[in-house]
Parts: C-alpha cells; structure tokens; sequence
C-alpha cells in the first residue's frame, strides 16, 4: 500500500504526508512567530519557516512560498 502507513496507535491506515520539494510553490495560513523572527506556518503537518523579516504578516494569513530548503524536521520558503 503506497503512502499508506499502520500507527501503533491504533488499527485504522493512514495516509502518508508528502514533505513539499525545493521549488514547489506551495500557499500555508501564517500560525505564529518563531524565536529568531521568522514567521512560520505548516505543510501537510511539517513546520515551514517563512523568510520574511521586514514583512508583517498576521497571525491567520494565507501566503504563498516559494520553497528554498527541506529538512526532516522542517522546510524553509520565501514569499512569492
């Protein structure tokens, strides 16, 4: 079963989330305000961190991203 992975929660399938790829165009709601100043948000459950310090972007938005990096734990995007 393709994408499709057992939890050890429970017996019910779930569907694989698919991380975004350096390049891909991708548009997430802004959730909040990291430590270093970056506003974040997430992807199919995987935090994005938003390069756009001298915008002021509110809590709630839908902005759109440019991916520039992916990580395991997280992605990085410019705004486009």
């Amino acid at each position: 079963m393709d994408g499709v992975y057992k939890s050890d929660r429970d017996d019910e399938p779930k569907e694989a989330k698919v991380q975004p790829v350096v390049g891909e165009v991708v548009r997430i709601k802004v959730i909040g305000l990291g430590k270093k100043g970056d506003f974040f948000g997430k992807y199919n459950g995987l935090v994005v961190f938003i390069k756009a310090k001298e915008a002021k972007l509110p809590v709630g938005s839908l902005v759109t991203l440019k991916i520039i990096e992916v990580r395991n734990t997280c992605a990085f995007g410019e705004l486009v």
